[in-house]
């Protein structure tokens, strides 16, 4: 019976030891929780300060970069349509551009003389009687 009394006693021991092993996490973690909360209410303007001034430093590094980034781009764009001018045959854009202004001035002659030529001067209309039977 010796034998049996061992073996009970060694069987409390062993699911006390697995319960405190399954336990211990869960009591930490409500420890941790708990500690969590009295220092929100004790540093809990410190702690949002401190939050404060490292959202700004971040929004400043994100800012500082972003506009590297488009100052970059932009400066790859103007190195390109350089290039692109640079690349095209020389055209003579101002005389083209004078030239077509005669162009269209002298359309633009032509279609005021249509315009006269067509003008037609208004006609008196005279109303006329009714006819009877109708």
């Amino acid at each position: 019976m010796k034998g049996s009394a061992r073996s009970r006693q060694t069987g409390r021991d062993t699911a006390t030891l697995s319960k405190n092993r399954l336990l211990d996490p869960l009591i930490h973690v409500w420890l941790a929780g708990l500690g969590a909360v009295s220092m929100a209410h004790t540093d809990g303007s410190k702690l949002l300060k401190e939050l404060i001034k490292e959202g700004a430093r971040v929004q400043a590094y994100e800012r500082d970069a972003a506009a590297n980034l488009v100052h970059s781009t932009l400066g790859d764009v103007q190195a390109l349509v350089r290039r692109v001018v640079n690349e095209l045959p020389p055209y003579r854009v101002l005389e083209e551009l004078r030239a077509l202004r005669k162009q269209m001035d002298i359309v633009n002659a032509n279609i005021e003389k249509l315009a006269i030529q067509r003008r037609v001067p208004p006609t008196r209309r005279v109303a006329q009687k009714p006819r009877k039977g109708l």
